[in-house]
């Protein structure tokens, strides 16, 4: 796959830069978490045109619709997203989906008010194991969508410049609010070897489907 070079800007106050310490503590825990929140997207997201990465959802299998009947679950919809990759001789290693799907699976009650969880799913230290595999809450992952596969042996990212940073004082209305833009980069590309070795898919669709 091609390089790409992925950018975030901030913008600063000129008092900023007269704190050497303080503008380096900043920066150095700052900017490097907000150009990983833009990496997340773009390898997950990213549709391959312009300076956009190849991202998982672009290269990786759609999730391929499993039959529950009408008591279809989200953690049905999982297992059988692992499952799916496992037919394809990978073994996964990790299940990424939003907050916010994460909570609705950790907070599925009986009407008694006890709290349910299938005989294939466990939690240890705090992580949430589905069939073994483990749950990651993501921010980048767009709520309602699911990423599952062999992430180690299925897809790699190359780092080929590391984190840059360049101020510019000429940008936007910089001069007349004393501002300084900081522009933030790194060049990377990814590589996903095959693409049955991630399954993405939408849970909606999914649960809709699968209650057939």
């Amino acid at each position: 796959r091609s390089v790409r070079t992925i950018p975030t800007f901030m913008r600063l106050t000129k008092e900023m830069l007269d704190d050497t310490p303080g503008l380096i503590s900043y920066l150095s825990s700052r900017a490097p978490s907000k150009l990983m929140n833009v990496e997340d997207s773009q390898i997950l997201y990213g549709d391959g045109t312009g300076q956009n990465l190849h991202g998982i959802a672009t290269d990786g299998s759609a999730y391929v619709t499993a039959s529950f009947g009408a008591l279809i679950n989200r953690f049905d919809v999982l297992a059988a997203a692992v499952v799916q990759t496992t037919k394809d001789e990978y073994v996964p290693n990790a299940i990424m989906i939003n907050p916010s799907d994460y909570l609705a699976l950790v907070s599925v009650k009986e009407t008694t008010g006890a709290y349910v969880l299938p005989s294939y799913v466990s939690m240890s230290g705090g992580t949430m194991f589905i069939m073994g595999v483990p749950v990651y809450a993501i921010n980048a992952v767009t709520a309602g969508d699911f990423f599952v596969g062999d992430f180690a042996l299925g897809s790699q990212l190359f780092v080929r410049q590391g984190v840059t940073l360049e101020f510019f004082e000429q940008d936007a209305d910089n001069v007349t609010k004393n501002f300084i833009t900081v522009r933030v980069e790194e060049r990377i590309a990814l590589a996903v070897y095959n693409s049955k070795s991630i399954v993405y898919g939408g849970f909606a669709a999914a649960l809709a489907n699968g209650s057939a």
